[in-house]
């Protein structure tokens, strides 16, 4: 995240994917942007940044499965 945008990545075993906000663009983070052309540089350098820090803090790829959020039975799709 930086002052003008914030990437997400959501990682859990039923769902995988990315969003980018542009927060001075949609400060309610309403609509992402990722994978649009026009944000590609952005989202570049912010995907190399999270690698980056995911080393250097030796967070482990993919997550381990202790961390992933417990969901009730009654929840899972």
């Amino acid at each position: 995240m930086t002052e003008r945008y914030k990437l997400i990545r959501f990682y859990e075993p039923a769902f995988n994917y990315w969003e980018l906000f542009d927060l001075n663009k949609d400060p309610q983070e309403l609509k992402s942007v990722y994978g649009t052309a026009e944000y590609a540089g952005v989202q570049k350098e912010l995907e190399t940044e999270l690698a980056r820090l995911r080393k250097e803090l030796k967070v482990p790829d993919p997550d381990p499965p202790e961390t992933a959020i417990k969901r009730p039975a009654a929840q899972k799709k």
